[in-house]
């Protein structure tokens, strides 16, 4: 017997002046050997959390990146970055997962 196991971390951090960051990481893998779902569960885990880790260091780089720039300073450096961004998003593909 199959199954797919879905582990997730997410928190809601509050750093004061109403100023708060939700780093999320969801990892789904499909088709576990039920007879292996502990084993995988404990590997997946951990990379869960280590991903919750960086995401959570990148998030609140950002949200030092907005308090020092405002907001509305920083919505411009992001529009400013647009091509950047888009370029980005085209080179990834499923290649990229192997």
């Amino acid at each position: 017997m199959k199954l797919d196991l879905s582990i997730n971390r997410g928190m809601t951090i509050n750093s004061g002046n109403y100023n708060s960051i939700k780093p999320n990481v969801s990892i789904i893998i499909k088709d576990v050997d039920i007879d292996k779902v502990k084993q995988v569960y404990e590997k997946i885990s951990n990379v869960a959390d280590s991903i919750f880790a960086l995401e959570f260091i990148k998030l609140y780089d950002e949200m030092d990146t907005i308090k020092n720039n405002g907001l509305k300073n920083y919505r411009e450096i992001l529009e400013n970055a647009v091509d950047v961004i888009n370029k980005e998003l085209s080179t990834f593909s499923e290649k990229d997962l192997e």
